[in-house]
């Protein structure tokens, strides 16, 4: 088994945005802000906030969390969310995503205007991604995806690949990136019958489930690589979809639950920031 340091990647790229930061903005006395809001207190959430604090302030973003009751009905929170995202204090805004079940998660979402929708989960900016418009950003998972194979030479083009989860977040989007390049796509979901069988003929595994331990050595093939997105909170510790421990044996792949994805996706957040404001300084076009 071999595992893909996401922490040192992200560190990386960090460094960059930092000097990129520090160069188009500090020295020039501006200033860029990122919202986000969070609604409930669910643990695994919380330490994946944290993540993204800890990443603005090494880079100098200021940062501010904005957070709602769990029992917040979806017509109150939509209201919330347009008044402070027009209140001119932000450069970006986003929802932490899972939302509890009873909100309308796309209704919520689709109160960020695209100039300050950094996670692209807006019908605007997954419009323009899904349609590969010369002018879109593409969301944070995708972007981490892409590097780590470009970064692992991983060969995409007539694989198959099982994408585990079809959320907004990761699976739809992922689904999206796989397709444009040339892989064989398998989207499971929760109502997948017999999800092993499918999983032993992926030579490309991703999953953003969000089910501690799902995925074991005995469901995939001794060579998979395998990406985990997931992540739960055991006995006060994150975990992702992926038991890694148990492909010890195997020659896989594997991007881990903590230091994997999920730094990377943090730091794709934030490159898109830098970008989402570029694009409101020389575009006006964007909504």
């Amino acid at each position: 088994m071999r595992l893909i340091d996401g922490t040192t990647l992200a560190q990386q790229i960090n460094t960059g945005l930092m000097q990129r930061y520090a160069a188009e903005y500090v020295q020039r006395g501006k200033t860029l802000h990122l919202g986000v809001v969070v609604v409930g207190e669910d643990p695994a959430t919380m330490s994946f906030i944290r993540q993204k604090e800890r990443t603005a302030a090494a880079i100098g973003i200021k940062f501010s969390l904005l957070r709602f009751p769990e029992n917040i009905s979806t017509t109150a929170l939509r209201k919330n969310i347009s008044m402070t995202v027009h209140s001119q204090r932000y450069n970006a805004f986003i929802v932490q995503l899972p939302l509890p079940s009873h909100l309308n998660q796309s209704y919520i979402l689709n109160a960020i205007p695209a100039r300050y929708d950094a996670d692209c989960l807006s019908a605007i900016r997954l419009g323009k991604f899904y349609t590969r418009s010369l002018q879109t950003l593409a969301p944070p998972p995708v972007q981490a995806l892409d590097l780590v194979f470009r970064q692992y030479t991983i060969d995409v083009v007539g694989k198959t690949v099982v994408l585990v989860g079809a959320g907004l977040l990761i699976g739809k989007p992922l689904a999206i990136f796989f397709i444009n390049q040339g892989a064989t796509v398998i989207v499971a979901n929760s109502r997948t019958a017999d999800l092993a069988a499918y999983l032993r003929k992926a030579d490309i595994i991703v999953s953003g489930a969000g089910q501690a331990h799902m995925i074991t050595a005995g469901m995939t093939k001794n060579d998979a690589v395998i990406i985990d997105f997931g992540f739960t909170q055991v006995n006060g510790k994150v975990v992702g979809d992926v038991d890694y421990e148990s492909f010890h044996r195997t020659d896989c792949l594997i991007a881990p639950v903590p230091g994997g994805m999920g730094p990377l996706t943090v730091s794709m957040l934030f490159n898109n920031i830098l970008l989402l404001h570029q694009d409101n300084t020389k575009t006006k076009t964007i909504i």
